[in-house]
């Protein structure tokens, strides 16, 4: 009986591993998506600071109208602007540190998952 007892836990065991091993492909295909949504906010980011730069650098062209009406005009235009790259940007700051928090959580498993075998 004592054989047949280790050969039970040795297959439960290989289950286990092998179950493991599923997780730290799924939570290594996982954080790779993540990386790769983070770039992509990352680049979203740099063009929204490009399209603001370029945004003040047109109302600097703009200089050419009515002073009173242009200097109010650029003035709500410019918050308008201003406001819009904002709340994206604040959009994407949230959706950038849950996707890091979300990474973080998935190394700790992994970490616990490596430990684990060893």
């Amino acid at each position: 009986a004592g054989e047949g007892d280790s050969d039970v836990g040795e297959a439960a065991l290989l289950v286990r591993l092998e179950e493991q091993a599923r997780l730290i492909e799924r939570l290594e295909r996982d954080n790779t998506a993540l990386r790769e949504v983070k770039k992509s906010k990352d680049m979203a980011i740099s063009r929204l600071m490009a399209d603001l730069q370029e945004a003040e650098e047109a109302r600097g062209e703009a200089e050419a109208k009515t002073l009173a009406t242009s200097q109010e005009s650029d003035r709500h235009w410019q918050h308008r602007e201003i406001f819009k790259v904002k709340s994206r940007n604040k959009k994407l700051t949230e959706v950038l540190k849950a996707k890091d928090a979300c990474i973080q959580e998935l190394w700790v498993l992994l970490r616990l998952c490596a430990e684990s075998d060893a």
